[in-house]
């Protein structure tokens, strides 16, 4: 299952509902079938390893 991770900037309001449309439209004209999220999830920043890479592990 494909999941999208939305990580706002910190002067954008916390109002997820008016950007998940605009992310939703970008995807349906953009991405092709087999490569679109079937969820959207939207964190306040991304987990990071000691390393400072991505924590892949922490985000399933």
């Amino acid at each position: 299952m494909i999941k999208l991770f939305v990580v706002l900037d910190r002067d954008y309001p916390k109002d997820f509902g008016k950007y998940s449309e605009e992310i939703n439209n970008l995807i349906v004209n953009k991405a092709s079938i087999y490569a679109k999220p079937k969820e959207i999830v939207y964190i306040e920043k991304l987990p990071k390893t000691l390393i400072g890479k991505i924590d892949v592990k922490e985000l399933h």
